[in-house]
């Protein structure tokens, strides 16, 4: 059965393109397989591991490209997949994180962040990098504008170049910061005054059998800011009485 019959649109020779495109991969790779390694240097070496990387990139640009078409016409039905991230489970052997993730960012380079997706198929930014920094735009709030989300992703496009997934990552949850720092100060405000009630319906004092006799102990709760006004209020108790040697018997530490 054609894939026609399965609503993808055939003829204009475009698989063929990409086939031969793909077919001259093999010899150029099998020749650099073939070439000895052990006399590269340090510059040498480093130099071609970051090619490496960059037609990797450019590779996996190709293929997410290739799995949102096959989700655009509903590739599962090949092999009987309810989806496109089973069929990639079952007939391409990926785990069930990496065809999730693959269906999901092939999705978001082609709808939430385009530049991205060119900057991977030029091999400017790994598929890590895209991965994060496609997340970073899609948790910006619905109320900022698609101007300020370009501009927002183009300033973590320019930073990949010189940071990795996880300094990417930072860069990202600090995007509204940088894009609205009004906003960015009110959300904070809101956060902080939610742990602040959270913190005060936690408040507690439980008195506990410690097991010596006549003697219990204290378990107490509070916030943070309370906490530290109780310290100052008990620490000075503990203190010895200057020029009164100490204020406790001699068995009993100043800290008991």
């Amino acid at each position: 059965m054609s894939s026609s019959e399965w609503g993808c649109p055939t003829g204009g020779g475009a698989a063929g393109r990409v086939q031969a495109a793909l077919d001259l991969l093999d010899p150029a790779l099998d020749s650099a397989w073939v070439t000895p390694k052990g006399f590269l240097g340090a510059e040498e070496v480093g130099s071609l591991i970051a090619q490496v990387r960059a037609k990797k990139a450019r590779i996996e640009a190709l293929e997410l490209a290739l799995v949102r078409q096959a989700e655009a016409c509903d590739i599962g039905k090949l092999t009987g997949a309810p989806n496109a991230t089973v069929y990639l489970r079952t007939a391409q052997r990926m785990s069930q994180h990496e065809s999730s993730a693959a269906v999901g960012l092939a999705r978001d380079l082609d709808k939430e962040v385009r530049l991205t997706g060119e900057a991977l198929a030029a091999g400017v930014v790994s598929s890590k990098q895209a991965q994060v920094i496609a997340d970073a735009i899609k948790k910006l709030p619905e109320y900022v504008g698609l101007d300020e989300r370009h501009r927002a992703e183009e300033f973590l496009i320019a930073k990949a170049r010189f940071a990795n997934p996880d300094e990417l990552q930072v860069l990202g949850e600090k995007l509204l910061e940088r894009i609205a720092p009004e906003e960015y100060d009110r959300l904070m405000r809101e956060e902080l005054e939610r742990k602040d009630r959270k913190a005060e319906q936690k408040r507690s004092l439980r008195y506990l059998p410690n097991g010596i006799p006549q003697s219990e102990s204290v378990h107490i709760t509070l916030p943070a800011w309370e906490m530290e006004l109780l310290r100052k209020i008990i620490e000075p108790l503990a203190e010895p009485i200057k020029g009164a040697g100490t204020r406790y018997p001699a068995d009993r530490p100043a800290p008991r």
